[in-house]
């Protein structure tokens, strides 16, 4: 087993401070982002992995703050097709 000395144990107080202060942030899901926000749950989730949405990942879950803004690009008018 390894010695335990002061330094180690400051940074493992400093690692625990931190992932507290993580986990007291308020979150919601990006699906609960998107209902909240009138989008579907597909195209949330896709702006999320794209970088487009201010969220990050905890696991397999998307994470973002609740008055995140949405994207600037909205989905209607990405896939519009030029007029002829």
């Amino acid at each position: 087993m390894p010695q335990l000395n002061i330094q180690t144990l400051r940074e493992v107080d400093t690692d625990v401070q931190q992932r507290q202060l993580r986990l007291t942030l308020p979150a919601i899901t990006v699906s609960e982002w998107a209902k909240l926000h009138g989008y579907g749950r597909s195209t949330a989730l896709r702006w999320a992995a794209q970088g487009q949405l201010k969220a990050w990942r905890s696991g397999a879950t998307w994470l973002c703050k609740p008055d995140t803004p949405k994207p600037l690009t909205a989905p209607d008018q990405r896939h519009q097709r030029p007029r002829k």
